[in-house]
């Protein structure tokens, strides 16, 4: 199922905890300041297929 998914995803690549961690530990810095009321997805890209 991983395999399936990693091949499916542009980035060839499953998202794991830590690439969650580092987007939270982003968007709580000065610099994700001006992302208001924006969604921010941690799925390798897969949500802009389709």
């Amino acid at each position: 199922m991983l395999n399936e998914a990693s091949e499916r995803a542009p980035g060839q690549e499953v998202v794991d905890i830590d690439d969650v961690g580092y987007t939270v530990a982003f968007l709580a810095t000065p610099y994700a300041r001006r992302l208001t009321g924006s969604t921010v997805y941690v799925d390798a890209g897969l949500n802009i297929m389709g």
